[in-house]
């Protein structure tokens, strides 16, 4: 289905791989690690030591709409991961590492 280039420039799909797709289904079963509502938004972490740019499942965190893209002190609109823990004192970026461990362990544990 769809064109497929010779060449190797494009990378991967992260988002394909069965351990990706567990992490996601199991972080988007979450409420909100903020206010403890259900989940209007996957939050993508971009900057993370060792990856690239690109947006993907690995690091996501659960958020209500509010804290996502929703008031003048969600983390879209304040600019950034670091500003978001300047505000609300939660750390976004180590959480959704955190949780992204936990994952691959429990998808080796159940593949096991």
């Amino acid at each position: 289905m769809g064109y497929t280039p010779d060449h190797k420039r494009m990378k991967p799909d992260i988002n394909a791989d069965p351990v990706v797709k567990f992490h996601k289904d199991r972080i988007g079963q979450m409420n909100c690690v903020i206010t403890g509502n259900p989940v209007k938004a996957l939050h993508h972490i971009m900057h993370v030591a060792g990856k690239d740019t690109r947006r993907d499942d690995r690091y996501i965190v659960p958020l209500a709409h509010s804290l996502h893209n929703g008031r003048s002190d969600s983390v879209h609109l304040l600019g950034s991961e670091a500003a978001f823990l300047d505000t609300h004192g939660f750390d976004l970026v180590h959480w959704a590492v955190t949780e992204w461990e936990i994952s691959q362990r429990l998808y080796r544990e159940t593949m096991a």
